[in-house]
């Protein structure tokens, strides 16, 4: 893994929904592995078909996507699989990401990274449970997967605390200019490296993997 070592980030691939793209990704070296249980997503994937998804993996992390979801909703999806993060693209406030059981990855839209998607009162909790942060594209009711980017440097500008996710139409074709100027801890890739919603395609995952692997660390200053 690079991203904590330098400033080369880590890679995630969101929106699995099939076997063959998981051990696709494990075979790749992806660092880890986003599968969508929101019912309102074309990629999403239902609780009961998961576990034969993850029965394909490695040494990727499972990373479960949800949008303002119940605790009960989160607790359905943990007794199907062992997740380690749990990713929120809602409007989730501090009341309930602090009783989760697991540590978060939060979405802020990149119009919200004034005030931190309205966590920055109250920071960082009374359990700490924001591991990361993910920025991405406003999307409005489709929260993320649109395959549309933003102004990148707003995320070397912002100074979150914690390390950041960077989403949001990143592919092969401007992959190393979005490193370059959001310096991110990780990327995650979604509609640009796939064929159809919920397909990916290998060959754009091999290329940007292959983009990362060939830049040079700069210092972060």
């Amino acid at each position: 893994m690079a991203g904590a070592e330098s400033n080369i980030p880590l890679v995630k691939i969101c929106g699995l929904t099939r076997i063959q793209d998981v051990a696709a990704c494990e075979t790749l070296g992806v660092d880890f592995l986003g599968f969508n249980f929101w019912p309102g997503s074309k990629r999403y994937l239902a609780p009961e078909k998961a576990p034969a998804l993850f029965a394909a993996m490695g040494q990727a992390v499972p990373v479960g996507v949800f949008v303002n979801p119940s605790r009960a909703e989160i607790e359905r999806v943990l007794r199907h699989v062992d997740l380690k993060y749990l990713q929120l693209h809602g409007d989730e406030a501090w009341d309930f990401i602090d009783d989760l059981p697991l540590p978060v990855i939060k979405a802020i839209p990149a119009d919200r990274l004034a005030d931190w998607g309205g966590l920055a009162p109250g920071w960082p909790g009374k359990n700490d449970r924001v591991a990361h942060w993910l920025i991405d594209t406003p999307a409005g009711k489709e929260y993320g997967g649109t395959g549309r980017s933003f102004d990148w440097s707003l995320v070397a500008k912002a100074g979150l605390p914690r390390p950041v996710f960077l989403a949001g139409g990143l592919g092969p074709g401007n992959l190393a200019e979005a490193i370059a100027l959001a310096r991110p801890y990780a990327v995650d890739l979604n509609s640009k490296v796939e064929t159809a919603p919920g397909v990916k395609d290998p060959d754009r995952i091999r290329e940007c993997l292959g983009i990362i692997a060939g830049m040079k660390s700069q210092p972060s200053g």
